[in-house]
């Protein structure tokens, strides 16, 4: 029996490992499983939330049932950043310098009320030489990780070529000895810290932190989260959002793979998901090989009407 497959989510090769049933030796589920690329895939569907999700469904799984990982993992947990370390960190207590929210404000002319509701409500943060902190905290409030990323306070891009123009905070926590190496990143949407404190808010998905913020300002009747990138649009991530009406906005060149995805999430999630064709559907051939997305057509005084 093969013990390393395609991961569901970002379709990487020998990197799925399966959770097995022991009373059958047979897998529990092609989907039921994690993928082993932890930081730039993090997908992670276990027995217990399958079985759940059946259960939701009306479907009793066996009572025999007892599983575990091909090979073994030694449990369900996950690490997350005690808030010690996010207040004594190197985190500098002053957001409205980065580069990108400078960038916001000269560009969507925020006024000093918006940027401060911009900051207190994602729980945004700086680092060094100006960059952005994106924080990954779940509907408990467990802090999972951070994203800290470099812009160009002119045009708004991510500056990828910068040497630190990319990190992870717990991966900068563990190379200082402020977190033990084993720790275990299981990612969360940017902005779901929100969701408890807006329970009948109906919620907009898009895939980069820095669009869910424009569409925060731009869209306000709906709760803007972010995915973190394309294939981070799976059925684990979308857990707690169950019950929820979700209108998702794939950047041009996506629709279809969410689309598809969309097929798997509503399966498993309560939820009633809406794959909005936006953005390919007025995006120009150059744009779709660019791979714009809403906030690319919201800062060119074009925002799309997707309700």
């Amino acid at each position: 029996m093969a013990s390393r497959f395609i991961c569901p989510a970002c379709g990487a090769a020998h990197k799925f490992v399966r959770y097995i049933d022991t009373s059958t030796g047979q897998y529990v589920n092609e989907k039921v499983g994690r993928c082993e690329r932890s930081e730039s895939c993090g997908y992670h569907y276990t027995p217990r939330e399958y079985f759940r999700d059946l259960r939701r469904l009306g479907i009793e799984p066996p009572p025999s049932s007892a599983c575990q990982s091909a090979p073994v993992i030694k449990s369900d947990t996950f690490s997350v950043i005690p808030a010690e370390l996010i207040i004594g960190s190197a985190l500098a207590s002053q957001p409205e310098q980065t580069a990108l929210l400078k960038f916001f404000v000269s560009h969507l002319h925020l006024t000093s009320a918006q940027l401060k509701w911009l900051i207190d409500t994602y729980c945004l943060q700086s680092a060094s030489y100006g960059r952005i902190v994106f924080p990954q905290i779940d509907a408990s409030g467990n802090y999972r990780t951070a994203k800290i990323m470099a812009y160009n306070p002119t045009t708004g891009h991510r500056m990828k070529d910068r040497p630190g123009a990319f990190n992870w905070l717990h991966r900068t926590l563990i190379t200082s000895g402020k977190l033990p190496a084993d720790f275990r990143l299981r990612q969360c949407l940017f902005g779901e810290h929100l969701l408890p404190s807006h329970p009948l808010k109906p919620v907009g998905i898009v895939e980069s932190e820095k669009t869910a913020l424009i569409c925060a300002l731009t869209y306000p009747k709906l709760l803007w989260l972010a995915t973190g990138g394309k294939y981070n649009f799976t059925p684990d991530r979308f857990m707690p959002l169950a019950g929820r009406i979700i209108n998702a906005i794939p950047d041009a060149g996506s629709y279809r793979f969410w689309a598809v995805k969309a097929k798997a999430i509503t399966r498993l999630v309560r939820c009633q998901l809406h794959v909005s064709d936006c953005i390919e559907r007025v995006a120009t051939l150059e744009q779709h090989q660019a791979g714009i997305d809403i906030a690319d057509l919201i800062l060119a005084g074009r925002p799309p009407q997707f309700f």
